[in-house]
């Protein structure tokens, strides 16, 4: 494997940038772990089970069921040392969805399906639409840029109990009826953007690490340097003195 010494040698060191999510069986970052850097639909050959999440960088949707189906948990970087942190109602996670980051978001709402009726366009979070907007139920989406979390309730909570304050994401995209996003109603309390920031922005670990790799690369050229110039200097000839 490639140490910091190898960088500009042929074999550039790769600081694990790509690593973005690592899934564990269980508690507290133990046991059978699996680690994921993009989309990935089915994650039951990989574990049986998944109590703690570790958020390296950007933001997910981890889902239930496979191929994206089931309860969905909004998840930011950080670390989630047990499944009841991310309020999950069991341990059971079978696919996860890495959220692009986007600079600009936009939505627009329609109260009837199909698009029809009077639209609302947002680019902000909104942690009460019936106070704004008074509107408690929606049947239609366009989600023009950016990703979205759709909260059932308001503020953007997420409910502890069996069907109450689930959360759905909302991609760029057409969303002609509540079905679409994957619910059976058409109720929403909250909306907010699924904002992370770019993936450099808060890796203090990664940015750290780069840091001592250069450093490291630094030092180690500056001492051989200083040897290559040592060594030049024993091998010259002193002044030569006679008898």
């Amino acid at each position: 494997m490639a140490g910091a010494g190898d960088w500009g040698r042929g074999r550039p060191v790769s600081p694990r940038l790509a690593l973005q999510i690592t899934l564990y069986e269980d508690r507290g970052f133990q046991g059978r772990h699996h680690e994921c850097s993009s989309d990935h639909p089915n994650l039951q050959p990989y574990l049986s089970r998944c109590n703690s999440v570790r958020v390296d960088s950007g933001c997910w949707m981890l889902y239930e069921l496979p191929n994206y189906s089931g309860l969905q948990y909004f998840l930011r970087r950080g670390d989630y040392a047990d499944h009841q942190q991310w309020m999950g109602l069991s341990d059971s996670v079978r696919s996860c969805r890495l959220i692009p980051h986007a600079s600009s978001h936009r939505l627009r709402i329609y109260d009837p399906e199909d698009y029809r009726g009077q639209m609302v366009e947002i680019t902000e979070n909104c942690s009460c639409l019936h106070d704004r907007f008074h509107l408690s139920e929606i049947h239609s989406f366009n989600v023009l840029e950016g990703s979205w979390v759709l909260y059932e309730l308001l503020n953007y909570r997420r409910g502890g109990g069996e069907g109450a304050g689930r959360q759905y994401l909302l991609r760029p995209g057409d969303y002609r009826q509540y079905l679409d996003w994957g619910t059976t109603d058409a109720r929403v309390g909250s909306l907010r953007r699924a904002v992370c920031g770019p993936p450099w922005k808060g890796s203090a670990k990664i940015m750290l690490g780069i840091m001592w790799i250069f450093l490291h690369v630094s030092v180690e050229r500056g001492c051989e340097a200083e040897a290559k110039r040592t060594a030049s200097g024993a091998r010259m000839p002193g002044p030569s003195s006679t008898y």
